[in-house]
């Protein structure tokens, strides 16, 4: 499956440096060996086609790109106010400084000062001959991540302080996923499974595109998975959570019961979903992109609400799973590009994945 990715270049506004920042780039693409399976656009802001509402335009391109690759030659002002944005968003940041005689007047006070608010403790030093023809080790680690397609992270001191969520979404996402959990998720894990659904998993089946209504993503999962459903716990007003399984056809293995939170997809009312919608520079990928990033958020926030409450848990964690609607009944939309091939985090803390049992 081709993986799409965008990247986002951002620097002192010059085209010539830009330009090199970009093949430079698409070099470290074209050497690699999965580079079929890649379709890259890498973005500059020479790329805008009108100068009308140029900031609208940046902000678009840094709220829907897989990494922004800041040239923090200088700490340009404008270039630190758009790593800034990106961090408030938990957009993933690669960084690379040209060499001294290009950085100007800033005292290393002053550079320790600003580079204290970045993950990386070291922006990397190239030089103009490394963007032309050579490589710099320190920039192409930070490139890897994204273009390997394990999940980037983009963690900050901002998203360590809101505990992994980026401020900008933190209540809003956590808000849904902490109603999630104490109407429906919650009662499940810490229910007490009946002895008959003994080896049972479960799964939450996160949709990989919101473009469809709830009744379509859920009729695509039931015409898979089938329309069983076996009443397990209740919740704190005494109403009966019944929760789906699978066909015995359809269970290929451990059988496990599912969820699809739909509460997720309420996030298509919101004002960043349909600012998303109607802007002009922002595509199908891209609102896929805006999307699949608060979804991560709203697992990410399950996952800190689960451990806060490991205590009341009955449910083997090594039996649950957070993954995409797409890694358990494939392509279900007439558009695979929307399709997420790369898995949901687990937290560190979680046992490590779950067995394949045999069925008595």
């Amino acid at each position: 499956m081709i993986r799409t990715l965008k990247l986002f270049v951002v620097g002192p506004h010059d085209a010539e440096r830009y330009e090199l920042v970009r093949n430079y780039i698409q070099r470290v693409i074209d050497g690699r060996t999965d580079r079929g399976e890649l379709a890259v656009s890498i973005v500059t802001p020479v790329d805008n086609p009108s100068t009308d509402l140029f900031n609208d335009w940046i902000f678009g391109q840094i709220d829907s790109c897989d990494l922004l690759v800041a040239d923090m030659t200088g700490f340009n002002p404008n270039v630190i106010y758009e790593v800034a944005f990106a961090h408030t968003l938990g957009v993933p940041c690669a960084y690379l400084r040209l060499e001294k005689s290009a950085v100007g007047q800033l005292t290393q006070i002053d550079q320790d000062k600003i580079e204290h608010y970045f993950k990386f403790s070291l922006i990397p030093t190239v030089t103009v001959n490394d963007l032309r023809v050579g490589r710099s080790k320190g920039f192409d680690l930070q490139l890897e991540s994204v273009l390997s397609g394990a999940p980037a992270s983009g963690s900050t001191i901002l998203s360590e302080y809101y505990q992994g969520v980026s401020p900008v979404d933190a209540e809003f996402v956590r808000g849904l996923a902490e109603g999630y959990y104490r109407n429906y998720l919650g009662p499940l894990l810490t229910c007490e499974l009946p002895e008959e659904y003994e080896g049972y998993g479960l799964r939450v089946l996160i949709p990989d595109t919101f473009e469809l209504p709830d009744a379509e993503v859920r009729r695509s999962a039931q015409n898979l998975l089938g329309k069983q459903r076996t009443k397990l716990a209740s919740n704190s007003l005494k109403r009966e959570l019944d929760v789906s399984h699978p066909y015995e056809e359809a269970m290929q293995g451990v059988p496990f019961f599912f969820d699809i939170p739909t509460t997720l997809l309420t996030i298509t009312e919101s004002s960043k979903y349909r600012k998303a919608l109607r802007a002009d520079y922002f595509n199908a990928l891209d609102r896929d992109r805006v999307t699949d990033r608060l979804a991560r958020k709203f697992v990410a926030a399950l996952w800190a609400i689960i451990a806060g409450n490991r205590s009341t848990i009955e449910w083997p964690l090594d039996d649950f799973e957070i993954v995409w609607l797409s890694e358990t009944i494939g392509a279900w939309s007439d558009n695979e590009r929307l399709m997420n091939t790369d898995a949901l985090a687990r937290p560190d803390w979680v046992p490590p994945p779950r067995r394949t049992r045999e069925r008595g």
